[in-house]
Protein backbone atom coordinates (compact mmCIF):
# COMPACT_ATOMS: atom_id res chain seq x y z
CA UNK A 1 0.00 0.00 0.00
CA UNK A 2 1.06 3.55 -0.64
CA UNK A 3 0.39 5.18 2.77
CA UNK A 4 -0.23 8.70 1.54
CA UNK A 5 -2.90 7.49 -0.90
CA UNK A 6 -4.00 4.30 0.93
CA UNK A 7 -4.20 2.54 -2.40
CA UNK A 8 -2.51 -0.66 -3.64
CA UNK A 9 0.54 0.22 -5.78
CA UNK A 10 -0.91 -1.51 -8.86
CA UNK A 11 -3.87 0.90 -8.75
CA UNK A 12 -2.02 4.08 -7.80
CA UNK A 13 -1.60 5.53 -11.32
CA UNK A 14 -4.64 3.94 -12.97
CA UNK A 15 -7.32 4.33 -10.30
CA UNK A 16 -10.80 5.62 -11.03
CA UNK A 17 -13.22 6.37 -8.23
CA UNK A 18 -16.77 5.14 -8.55
CA UNK A 19 -19.86 5.70 -6.46
CA UNK A 20 -21.82 2.61 -5.56
CA UNK A 21 -25.23 2.50 -3.94
CA UNK A 22 -25.96 -0.80 -2.18
CA UNK A 23 -28.41 -2.18 0.35
CA UNK A 24 -27.44 -2.72 3.97
CA UNK A 25 -28.00 -6.46 3.47
CA UNK A 26 -25.53 -6.55 0.55
CA UNK A 27 -22.98 -4.56 2.52
CA UNK A 28 -23.42 -6.92 5.49
CA UNK A 29 -22.71 -9.91 3.20
CA UNK A 30 -19.50 -8.27 1.98
CA UNK A 31 -18.55 -7.55 5.60
CA UNK A 32 -19.19 -11.18 6.56
CA UNK A 33 -16.97 -12.33 3.68
CA UNK A 34 -14.16 -9.93 4.68
CA UNK A 35 -14.14 -11.17 8.26
CA UNK A 36 -13.34 -14.75 7.23
CA UNK A 37 -10.41 -13.72 5.01
CA UNK A 38 -6.98 -14.35 6.59
CA UNK A 39 -5.79 -10.77 6.03
CA UNK A 40 -9.11 -8.95 6.74
CA UNK A 41 -9.10 -6.73 3.63
CA UNK A 42 -10.45 -3.20 3.55
CA UNK A 43 -13.98 -2.83 2.23
CA UNK A 44 -12.68 -1.47 -1.09
CA UNK A 45 -10.20 -4.31 -1.49
CA UNK A 46 -12.84 -6.89 -0.55
CA UNK A 47 -15.20 -5.58 -3.24
CA UNK A 48 -12.36 -5.57 -5.81
CA UNK A 49 -11.48 -9.18 -4.92
CA UNK A 50 -15.06 -10.37 -5.12
CA UNK A 51 -15.60 -8.68 -8.48
CA UNK A 52 -12.30 -10.11 -9.78
CA UNK A 53 -13.35 -13.61 -8.66
CA UNK A 54 -16.67 -13.27 -10.46
CA UNK A 55 -15.03 -11.93 -13.63
CA UNK A 56 -12.44 -14.74 -13.63
CA UNK A 57 -15.13 -17.43 -13.37
CA UNK A 58 -15.60 -19.18 -16.73
CA UNK A 59 -18.96 -18.55 -18.38
CA UNK A 60 -21.55 -21.06 -17.26
CA UNK A 61 -19.77 -21.78 -13.96
CA UNK A 62 -21.14 -20.40 -10.74
CA UNK A 63 -18.61 -18.66 -8.47
CA UNK A 64 -17.85 -20.54 -5.27
CA UNK A 65 -19.42 -19.07 -2.17
CA UNK A 66 -17.38 -18.53 0.97
CA UNK A 67 -19.61 -19.23 3.92
CA UNK A 68 -18.86 -17.05 6.95
CA UNK A 69 -17.88 -18.89 10.11
CA UNK A 70 -20.45 -18.66 12.85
Amino acid sequence: MIPEKRMPPKLFNKAKRIALVVSEDWLRKVGDWRRVQPDFPTLSDAIRRLVDQALDTPKGDKPSKSKPKK
